[in-house]
């Protein structure tokens, strides 16, 4: 008979998880970093309540808990301190599995007590500045995205492992389709394929049998599959996002698929090239607009977002004509052009040197395109027929 395991106890002080010192002190260089900022700006304390910003300044932990949306928290942070504010539901967990000793300090009141009076009082004779549009003072959104850029050491590494992760997860539910299966099967499978890595599923699509031609924000459906599938994912592995999206078919690739996917390839062939680390993102969105342009299919990417910049916001900044930011001198990019029923996506490191696809594994075909001389390996189809 199995013994009942009681894990509802606090942990006793030998229980908690050891420290790292690195994580510890790289959680206090952010906190210096932001504390510079107010003085020179000459604010007395900042109020985070973007989940992106919080994730930052902890150095990856996720505060969401049950509710995979979002956090119910906040950080109110001083040049000499930085205080989780919560609901007593979450204080003991968010302590023991979050933040144990990397110098936070928890302030909480009851579940049905609405936050925002506790937040008010800390705000009250306060000149405080909001990482959100809110009533509690200026909101520099701006600024604090500028805090996460560009990515650091440790940044870089969690999004190479959690690109790693959901590559596998996308090609592996690939490989193990058959004409047949459901859209929400599919989903299902790559759910649960990141899930059990500890990555959690931000965006999931099933495009099949050329769905993405009039639908490319579909999610899935229980229809079955037939032909040829499009799985898109996103998912963040602690605190930092990655996408990437594979396809693949039922037979041989021919006739205005293949067309599509020709042009495709060389769109983010040409979007990967010019990725580089400090330019401006309407310079690269210039080269990819002039491919578009052409193959005679400029109007293609009227009908879906291109790209954006991800790190531990989900969109840090969308890729536009009008576009004022730069990369920065090393962050993240999600691909994700299509054309018709043709849908590609990868995320890249951008660097000042050059940029490195993230989500290539190695074992799935790709295609060599040549921009500016330089051979590019763009992601193919999984043809069933080769």
């Amino acid at each position: 008979m199995a013994t009942i395991v009681d894990r509802s106890d606090p942990l006793s002080s030998a229980e908690f998880v050891t420290v790292d010192p690195a994580m510890a002190a790289l959680v206090d260089r952010r906190h210096r970093k932001i504390a510079d900022w107010l003085k020179s700006h000459q604010f007395d304390a900042a109020l985070l309540t973007d989940p992106a910003n919080q994730s930052w300044l902890s150095a990856g932990a996720d505060f969401s808990g049950a509710e995979m949306s979002g956090p119910s928290t906040a950080m109110f942070v001083t040049p000499e301190s930085r205080v989780i504010v919560c609901h007593n539901v979450a204080s003991s967990r968010v302590f023991e599995t979050c933040i144990g000793g990397m110098g936070f300090q928890i302030k909480e009141r009851p579940w049905y007590e609405p936050l925002e009076v506790l937040l008010a009082d800390l705000c009250r004779s306060r000149k405080v500045v909001l990482d959100r549009f809110g009533p509690l003072g200026e909101a520099r959104t701006e600024a604090f995205r500028n805090f996460r850029w560009p990515l650091d050491d440790h940044d870089v590494e969690q999004l190479k492992m959690g690109s790693k992760i959901i590559t596998h997860a996308v090609e592996a539910t690939c490989r193990g389709w058959y004409p047949g299966k459901r859209e929400c099967e599919l989903a299902g499978e790559v759910s649960h394929r990141l899930l059990k890595h500890e990555v959690t599923p931000v965006r999931v699509q099933i495009l099949a049998d050329g769905r993405a031609r009039r639908f490319r924000d579909w999610a899935w459906s229980e229809d079955e599959t037939t032909s040829t599938v499009t799985i898109v994912a996103i998912g963040r592995y602690k605190g930092m996002h990655c996408g990437v999206s594979r396809t693949v078919l039922d037979g041989p690739l021919e006739g205005s698929f293949a067309e599509a996917w020709e042009k495709l390839a060389l769109v983010l062939g040409t979007a990967m090239f010019f990725s580089l680390g400090s330019t401006p993102l309407s310079q690269i969105w210039g080269k990819v607009a002039r491919i578009y342009e052409k193959f005679g299919c400029a109007d293609e990417w009227e009908m879906a977002p291109q790209g954006e910049l991800l790190d531990y916001g989900r969109i840090s900044a969308l890729i536009t004509p009008q576009s004022k930011v730069a990369v920065p001198a090393r962050g993240a990019i999600f691909w994700r052009p299509s054309i018709a029923m043709a849908m590609a996506g990868e995320t890249v490191l951008a660097t000042e040197e050059g940029a490195r696809v993230l989500t290539h594994s190695g074992d799935w075909p790709t295609w060599d395109v040549e921009i500016k001389g330089s051979h590019v390996p763009v992601t193919a189809i999984l043809s069933r027929s080769e």
